[in-house]
């Protein structure tokens, strides 16, 4: 599991630094955790820089100082500077740099680094007959909250003193959901899916607490209603896609859409 040893202020004032989020997968583990840092960030086994991600020591093949990600004029570069080589976007470089997009995986020897993309994401939360209750709109390390006022459910602000059922935290890509110690397990789906917690949703997907749906959606992007009559979901999805919710697929035809069975 990466060391969470970085400090933005441990070498001078980094506080007008380019700051941006990762995903670090330790595929040997399974354990997957989210960091915001700030430029210059190293990898290594024992990297230097006031933002730093410490890798497994005992890993012969991951050096001191495995590479780091810097900003420059034209965006974000990966920059390898390492004994055996690492990959970005699926492409192997040593003691070389590469340009990274959102989205782009930089990995060393076990691990995925993610570069995430940072955008709000829209909470809507409605009853199994799809009768809305509650929205909210979650930026990058932002929290909410889901609590049971008199028998029915909604979405709260994270400082409400209700007791919640489930705890959202949004990482600026993806919504983190978990619950607090103590609390009786609430049947929780994703997609019609029973997950454990803790467990992640992405836009377009949905959440279900019990009878009661959250849908995961991005501000500004168009939606898609599902054509289905017994589901009409809003999805964050492109056309010739399926529905996330019921598995319709949602075909475009002019300014219609079309829904087929999967």
């Amino acid at each position: 599991m990466p060391d969470q040893s970085y400090a933005d202020n441990a070498r001078g004032d980094h506080s007008m630094s380019e700051r941006i989020k990762l995903e670090i997968h330790d595929r040997k583990s399974g354990d997957r955790q989210t960091q915001a840092v700030s430029m210059p960030v190293e990898f290594g086994k024992f990297p230097q820089s006031a933002s730093a991600i410490k890798l497994a020591p005992d890993r012969e093949t991951i050096s001191r100082i495995h590479g780091h990600i810097e900003q420059a004029a034209d965006g974000l570069y990966y920059v390898d500077t390492s004994s055996n080589g690492s990959k970005v976007a699926g492409e192997r470089i040593k003691n070389d740099k590469r340009r990274l997009q959102p989205g782009d995986v930089i990995e060393i020897e076990q691990y995925e680094i993610t570069l995430l993309e940072s955008h709000a994401l829209a909470l809507k939360m409605t009853k199994a007959s799809l009768a809305p209750i509650s929205e909210l709109s979650l930026d990058a390390d932002e929290s909410c909250v889901v609590v049971n006022e008199g028998g029915a459910y909604a979405l709260k602000p994270a400082a409400t003193d209700d007791e919640p059922l489930a705890l959202l935290n949004s990482n600026g890509s993806r919504l983190n959901i978990s619950q607090p110690a103590g609390v009786k397990s609430a049947n929780i789906r994703i997609n019609n899916r029973t997950v454990t917690l803790p467990a992640q949703a992405s836009p377009g997907d949905v959440i279900a607490i019990d009878n009661y749906r959250i849908e995961v959606l991005m501000r500004g992007k168009e939606k898609i209603v599902c054509g289905n009559p017994e589901c009409h979901l809003l999805n964050d999805l492109p056309f010739e896609e399926n529905c996330s919710w019921c598995g319709y697929y949602l075909a475009a035809s002019g300014s219609f859409t079309r829904v087929t069975p999967p």
